[in-house]
């Protein structure tokens, strides 16, 4: 027999389990083999020593927890539908900066379109009193009063322009 194949029936040489055949052909490697024999000895050695340790209890919640880490995730039982709900109102810690942000972007917003409301209103008063201030029709009362298709055609007259604020760009304004 090789060392490899000895080291194989260490155990059951020691425990004294081998067949005779078995036995006697281990025996005479560890007569021929003092590296075998050293390391037979040693783990004898080893194994009393293991053996004349006092045994300890283990704990008492050793089972529970042992079995609590085999079993998957799902094993365990689920939350109740009102503490998912709730989980959602729990702080986070986004929460703050997110608010914050909002905020600012709320404030730049009002910054930016304030000032374009309040051009818009005064372009909408200078408009209002450019038409209120538009000269009366100079046609008859009978001619402003007929219907559409007894009217004669209208001339095509270029629209008139009015800078209300001058150097912005305006549409074009024509008189009716």
């Amino acid at each position: 027999m090789t060392c490899e194949n000895i080291r194989e029936h260490y155990l059951d040489y020691m425990e004294q389990s081998l067949d005779p055949a078995a036995a006697t052909e281990v025996e005479s490697h560890l007569h021929e083999c003092p590296t075998c024999a050293r390391e037979l000895t040693s783990l004898r050695w080893t194994v009393q020593t293991l053996r004349a340790l006092p045994s300890v209890a283990p704990p008492a919640d050793l089972r529970r927890r042992v079995q609590m880490q085999l079993l998957p995730e799902t094993a365990s039982p689920p939350e109740p539908f009102y503490q998912q709900w709730l989980a959602w109102l729990r702080p986070r810690r986004w929460a703050v900066p997110a608010a914050l942000a909002t905020g600012v972007v709320a404030m730049l917003l009002v910054a930016v379109a304030l000032p374009s409301l309040r051009n818009r209103q005064l372009a909408e008063k200078g408009s209002a009193s450019i038409v209120a201030s538009a000269p009366p029709s100079s046609a008859p009362s009978a001619m402003r009063d007929a219907p559409a298709a007894a009217l004669p055609p209208a001339r095509e007259e270029p629209p008139v322009r009015i800078d209300v604020f001058p150097g912005r760009r305006t549409t074009p304004y024509t008189p009716r």
